[in-house]
């Protein structure tokens, strides 16, 4: 029996399909795994948990405006950056956007100083302690602008960064207790 070798052309041929196969694997390992582009596995993931986020804030700006008695400052028909109410508490709070720190918070007002707010405000509900506000934050939030529509309504827009791109939040909120403060 007589022994059959590889010929040069094979070993060849088999090199360049094997390069090719591992040039395919590399591409494609570095399109799933590369942090810089949006379209990435990391990419994605950065943006949902940054969407995350933003509707979490959302979320609960709304729930803190809903518990608002009477907004105070800009006056209805007008906009501006922050915007100023008093709640069922009958505190005096303040949404504003911390440029430092890319984040929408909400303050209150106590001795006349704005004091962030990083607890829930409570109240006495039949002898019980009740969580009646929780503070309001944001992150990833680049631009922020209230229009008071009427004494009841205000809303909102927010403009979120995530993975190099912004996004536009908008939203509006009718004030549940707003018949309170007349």
């Amino acid at each position: 029996m007589r022994r059959r070798g590889y010929t040069f052309i094979e070993v060849l041929t088999a090199l360049v399909i094997a390069t090719a196969m591992a040039g395919t694997v590399l591409m494609l390992w570095h399109s799933l795994f590369n942090g810089d582009s949006r379209h990435s596995l990391t990419g994605i993931t950065r943006s949902s948990y940054t969407q995350k986020d933003a509707k979490s804030g959302v979320r609960r700006l709304m729930y803190r405006l809903r518990e608002a008695i009477q907004i105070l400052s800009p006056a209805p028909g007008k906009s501006g950056d922050t915007l100023q109410f008093q709640d069922v508490t009958n505190s005096s709070i303040r949404i504003r956007l911390e440029p430092t720190e890319h984040r929408v918070i909400s303050e209150v007002l106590r001795n006349n100083q704005w004091v962030r707010e990083t607890s829930p405000d409570e109240i006495d509900v039949g002898g019980k302690k009740q969580a009646a506000s929780w503070p309001v934050t944001m992150p990833n939030c680049s631009a922020l602008r209230f229009t008071v529509i009427s004494p009841e309504c205000v809303s909102m827009e927010a403009t979120v960064e995530a993975d190099g791109q912004a996004r536009l939040v908008v939203t509006a909120v009718k004030l549940r207790n707003a018949n309170i403060a007349y």
